[in-house]
């Protein structure tokens, strides 16, 4: 989808993984909604640990506001606290 707003040539062809020995896709969450899909739902930042460079926001400032990054988009990431498990 962001296709148009690269140039030509900036993006690598999408090939598929090998999964011990067959061809498989890799399917990763959704940062990103269109604003025609989610036309009143609130913008939420993204986590520093996930965007430390501020890429997925820029990527974001290229869709001209055709896109959102809302709350069903936000990553999660669980783990141990103070040792627990």
């Amino acid at each position: 989808m962001f296709i148009p707003y690269f140039p030509d040539d900036s993006l690598a062809l999408w090939e598929p993984e090998e999964v011990r020995g067959y061809e498989g896709i890799s399917t990763l969450t959704r940062l990103f909604t269109s604003k025609n899909q989610a036309p009143n739902a609130d913008s939420v930042p993204f986590d520093p640990l996930v965007d430390s460079n501020n890429n997925l926001y820029r990527l974001l400032r290229l869709g001209s506001g055709k896109f959102i990054h809302t709350a069903d988009n936000k990553v999660e990431y669980l783990g141990p606290v103070n040792g627990n498990k």
